[in-house]
């Protein structure tokens, strides 16, 4: 998994009721990264279940 994108603070990205795609947005501007909404998705899936 991307260094950029650890559980953690995508979990609490995804608590704090930010959107898969407002997520997507920070991470590109923070990071200059890219990450698709289906990576997001199935991160915070894996991690909730």
């Amino acid at each position: 998994m991307s260094g950029v994108l650890r559980d953690d603070k995508t979990i609490t990205m995804y608590a704090r009721n930010m959107t898969v795609h407002e997520i997507q947005g920070f991470l590109q501007e923070q990071y200059g990264t890219e990450i698709s909404p289906d990576f997001i998705s199935s991160v915070t899936a894996e991690v909730m279940a």
